[in-house]
């Protein structure tokens, strides 16, 4: 969190001190790989979330009513999650039902 606060400051300072051309250059070199790396830190944490939610859904709805549920978006066939499956990311239904 540390080094983003630093980076707001940095360019905050060569707006008001330099100009805006200044700062806009600073932000085009430096925005791409901060960028780059707050999805590499944040990335698996916020995926760790979306499975805690993918278990508070199962544990309300009922672990095999939510994967019949599953089954039937697959069935679908959408392309986003053919897509996903390709990647190798998206939902896998293919595997055995859980118990």
């Amino acid at each position: 969190m540390l080094p983003l606060i630093l980076f707001i400051a940095v360019a905050a300072s060569l707006t008001v001190n330099i100009g805006q051309y200044a700062s806009i250059l600073f932000g085009s070199i430096f925005v791409p790989p901060a960028l780059l790396l707050f999805v590499y830190q944040f990335g698996p944490s916020m995926r760790k979330l979306f499975l805690r939610l993918d278990t508070v859904a199962a544990e309300s709805l009922g672990r095999m009513t939510l994967f019949s549920l599953f089954q039937k978006i697959d069935g679908l066939k959408l392309p986003e999650n053919e897509n996903a499956k390709k990647r190798g990311d998206g939902p896998h239904t293919s595997r055995q039902s859980p118990t």
